[in-house]
């Protein structure tokens, strides 16, 4: 009994204080200073907790969540970090999808309680993939120790390791992939050593493959997968290091010797190509597939003989595409969709949303690495109207790059080097299906909210699904301690589409 009368005169004292500070404390016109930049936002009713920090000068802090239904909780701080219980928030956003919810922020200071202007958090009806996929990587490029590849839980803060290259010889592992936002269907490629080829997983099997392209490339680069989970269209690259200094860090910039396409068909250990999208006049990477699975987009860029850092400002891509049939392996003529090389610009990382509609892309001035171009930003082409509209509501004054779409298209995420144009970090916007734009981004949410203002390493690629990588550790080891199944060329032009075959230079890509 003793304790009910307790709990009673705790649940008052809890109210009255609240209604104490509703009634007593001065309004302020505007909205208190938080971080990260958790203010006006749509957001998907799956997230994980937005964690923040009020960083108005005061002795303490509340803050009341509130719906229009009258479900309510409050977060007090004597630091300003607001550590929002995971289940509270968890009912609050399920409880209010289509509608908002209502943060209303309280600073006492110099003996008096502050009411900022309340923010408003829309609460979407569409949930947003439930896992996320990433590199980790110091931004120091041409210096790394340590890197990965990892799983984050959105609902939460968990995040799993996928594979790190401490197990692997310290070596480069990059480039990785998800098939259309299952994650029981994922690849990766990792570079030299023992362990050094391409890694694909299908429903918990892990092969490892061996390219062998003619004379000319011993692996492959970026990947796309076709629709029906059987091919995967890769870019094979040589790139040559160049330096970029900027002034905290040192970067390699890179260029390609050359590079090219190929399908790779995953049941039979087979590559086909063609001298349409293979030879040595033109460069191609980014491969994207359509979801029809008939269109591989693709960037293309004249080859030039670049030896030093001046000739990357001469390398720029157009946006192009090509047909594949999967039946016979035949390939169309590529077609000029986006000619941004007329307009002193490069196109990098065509990404097609789920319905086909549109294609988001990234744009920046030169070089193969739009990653270390600080103009470099996000655009949709709308492809039935043929026109592209640049996204100011998420672009910023650094380097906006690395993007990909959830399986029903209504979510983006990107990565961002703002605000210290060093390290990437991830975003998530909501997209109107219907035009094409974006609404404000968010940085995905940490449980500590000053995370980011010490976290030192990069987000690489973030892809989003709504499956689980399972895999287990041990089958990769497994895997990386095998010789990789050779896969060769089976239908392509060969060493003839070189007009003669180029001298490598020696790359300076390293790991130290």
């Amino acid at each position: 009994m003793k304790k009910i009368i307790f709990c009673l005169i705790g649940i008052a004292l809890f109210f009255s204080a609240c209604s104490l500070i509703d009634s007593d404390a001065k309004e302020i016109s505007q909205l208190a200073c938080i971080y990260p930049d958790y203010q006006q936002l749509t957001i998907p009713p799956n997230i994980a907790p937005l964690n923040f920090i009020i960083q108005e000068e005061g002795v303490r802090y509340k803050v009341r969540f509130s719906d229009t239904g009258g479900q309510n909780f409050t977060v007090s701080s004597r630091n300003g970090k607001i550590h929002i219980p995971l289940k509270k928030w968890a009912k609050l956003l399920d409880a209010n999808k289509g509608g908002d919810i209502t943060l209303n922020m309280y600073v006492k200071h110099g003996g008096r309680w502050f009411h900022y202007y309340p923010v408003t958090h829309h609460i979407a009806m569409d949930p947003i993939d439930p896992y996320l996929s990433y590199r980790l990587i110091h931004p120091q490029t041409g210096s790394w120790k340590k890197m990965g590849i990892y799983q984050r839980d959105l609902r939460s803060f968990k995040e799993t390791t996928i594979i790190e290259n401490s197990t692997l010889d310290n070596s480069c592992v990059n480039c990785h992939h998800v098939a259309a936002n299952d994650g029981n269907n994922f690849m990766f490629h990792v570079r030299a050593g023992q362990a050094g080829g391409t890694y694909i997983s299908r429903d918990d099997e892990i092969q490892k493959i061996s390219p062998e392209i003619y004379d000319l490339y011993n692996s492959v680069g970026y990947a796309w997968w076709h629709p029906n989970g059987r091919f995967i269209v890769f870019s094979t690259n040589s790139v040559n290091g160049r330096d970029v200094n900027q002034q905290s860090i040192h970067l390699i910039n890179g260029a390609d010797s050359k590079s090219d396409l190929l399908v790779y068909d995953i049941d039979n250990n087979a590559f086909y190509t063609d001298s349409l999208v293979f030879n040595s006049k033109y460069w191609e990477s980014y491969p994207t597939w359509a979801p029809d699975g008939k269109t591989i987009y693709y960037c293309r860029a004249r080859a030039i003989d670049a030896k030093d850092h001046d000739d990357l400002t001469h390398i720029q891509y157009n946006l192009m595409k090509v047909e594949f049939d999967i039946e016979t392996h035949t390939w169309s003529t590529p077609e000029t969709v986006i000619d941004a090389v007329s307009m002193n610009r490069s196109i990098a990382f065509p990404r097609i949303s789920p319905d086909g509609r549109f294609l988001m892309y990234t744009l920046y001035d030169y070089g193969v690495f739009s990653i270390f171009r600080r103009i470099s930003d996000l655009a949709m082409y709308n492809i039935s109207k043929q026109e592209t509209q640049m996204l100011d509501m998420i672009n910023t004054p650094e380097t906006d790059s690395y993007h990909s779409w959830s399986s029903n298209g209504k979510w983006v995420v990107f990565t961002s080097k703002y605000p210290d144009g060093e390290c990437g970090r991830p975003y998530i916007a909501p997209v109107n299906t219907q035009t094409g734009r974006v609404s404000k981004a968010f940085i995905l949410p940490q449980k500590d909210p000053t995370f980011y203002s010490r976290f030192i390493l990069s987000y690489n690629l973030p892809e989003l699904y709504h499956t689980p990588n399972t895999f287990s550790p041990y089958s990769l080891v497994k895997a990386t301690q095998q010789p990789g199944i050779p896969a060769t060329v089976k239908k392509g032009p060969g060493t003839e589409s070189y007009h003669k075959k180029k001298t490598e230079k020696t790359s300076l890509w390293r790991a130290g």
